[in-house]
């Protein structure tokens, strides 16, 4: 399966490092993007590695997305895995700033791209960007 670039299915990316495998503190399940209808993202973030990630699957009535039974976990009914990018590694404080309202945001439209422009105030920088 050709993925685009810098996404991985759920299980390749859980393979490449078993640290993944780890509790991960969730940030919601209703992320979306303008520019990628039809799908919704969750987001996790992995202290054991410190990466932030999102990943993207089907929402309810699009092809492929069938509910498990269990009210959370998707079945891809014979479409891709779901699939994950990792939108940056962060310690806890550049985390607690990237998320800070994150609530607020999360079932927004577009809610996923307020969370990269976060991403990218912070860049490769060990500081935490001063609140606007």
């Amino acid at each position: 399966m050709q993925l685009p670039d810098g996404e991985l299915t759920v299980g390749q990316f859980y393979d490449l490092d078993p640290r993944r495998r780890q509790t991960n503190t969730r940030f919601g399940e209703d992320w979306s993007l303008e520019c990628d209808p039809g799908y919704r993202y969750d987001l996790f973030w992995i202290e054991a590695t410190g990466e932030l990630y999102a990943m993207r699957a089907p929402l309810p009535g699009f092809a492929g997305y069938m509910p498990d039974g269990t009210g959370g976990s998707y079945v891809s009914g014979g479409s891709p895995d779901p699939t994950v990018r990792v939108l940056g590694t962060f310690s806890r404080e550049q985390l607690d700033w990237v998320m800070n309202g994150w609530k607020e945001k999360v079932g927004q439209p577009n809610s996923l791209e307020w969370v990269e422009d976060r991403v990218d105030q912070i860049g490769s920088s060990e500081e935490v960007p001063p609140e606007d």
